[in-house]
């Protein structure tokens, strides 16, 4: 912990940056503190005066220059109190009071909560920024929903997150970050061209498929009009009214042959029924061919 004097002269030249309304050097040299000075007494004056800073800059004024110099200072705070597994010391940093940063303290508890692997307390705030549409400004966070909503198969909107936490994410700053967070997206752009070649496959296949349908339907059609099969012929003993070649009728007027003839004509109907069922067995094969 530092000295009281020590603490007093650091107020007086805060106050000294915040008269000449240069808040961006009295926020720098806040959270340059921050980075060393870790002690829990230390984090709550350093962060008293980052919010004394905030205040004090007229409403005129773009915050978004100065939260993002407060939001990287505690972000790296936290990150570096979750690596040595100080979760409870982290969640207390994101309980201060800072002007307009309640929700970016939001998105530190979010990153807490994650690596603690705390799932609920993850969906209560994934819910809250989602549904309220909180304008995120940690691409860490773009990477986190992005992750939430890749596990409900909510894949557009997932991509959506990463490609914002790309945009966000400092690439020299944050080189482990921006690799997962593009590796993330390659990984989505990837899977999505493989359900595209996929559903196209599957398009070719169910094609092919219908055109030899419509052959065995033409194949099949053109049998109509002939024996409907060799099933009845062969379940059946009864004589076809069809009348035999010319040469049998040529020899019934012979009592002789005429006793032969019924013994001819039995012979020439189980040939014919043959010849008919090789027929019918040889235009199905045919036709099956078409599905191989």
């Amino acid at each position: 912990m530092a000295t009281d004097r020590y603490l007093k002269i650091f107020k007086d030249v805060i106050d000294h940056h915040i008269g000449k309304n240069d808040f961006d050097a009295a926020l720098k040299m806040i959270t340059s503190k921050l980075e060393v000075d870790t002690g829990d007494d230390d984090v709550r004056f350093y962060v008293s005066q980052l919010d004394k800073v905030l205040k004090a800059q007229p409403e005129s004024n773009s915050m978004e220059s100065a939260e993002k110099i407060v939001l990287d200072a505690l972000m790296r705070l936290a990150y570096a109190w979750v690596e040595t597994g100080e979760f409870e010391r982290a969640l207390k940093l994101t309980q201060v009071d800072l002007l307009h940063m309640g929700n970016a303290l939001l998105e530190i508890r979010l990153y807490i909560f994650t690596r603690q692997d705390n799932t609920t307390e993850m969906a209560r705030i994934i819910r809250k920024l989602y549904n309220e549409k909180i304008s995120l400004r940690c691409p860490e966070t773009h990477y986190i929903l992005g992750n939430s909503f890749l596990r409900i198969d909510k894949v557009d909107l997932a991509l959506q997150y990463f490609e914002k936490g790309v945009e966000l994410v400092d690439k020299e700053d944050d080189e482990e970050l921006f690799k997962r967070l593009t590796n993330s997206i390659k990984g989505i752009k990837s899977a999505k061209n493989e359900l595209v070649k996929e559903e196209e496959e599957n398009k070719r296949k169910e094609k092919l498929a219908r055109e030899k349908q419509n052959q065995v339907k033409k194949a099949l059609d053109g049998e109509s009009g002939e024996e409907d099969g060799p099933a009845s012929d062969l379940g059946s003993d009864k004589v076809d009214d069809e009348e035999p070649p010319g040469e049998l009728l040529a020899l019934s007027g012979s009592n002789g042959i005429q006793r032969i003839l019924p013994i001819r004509s039995s012979i020439f109907q189980k040939e014919k029924r043959f010849r008919r069922v090789v027929s019918w067995i040889r235009k199905r094969v045919l036709v099956l061919g078409f599905f191989q």
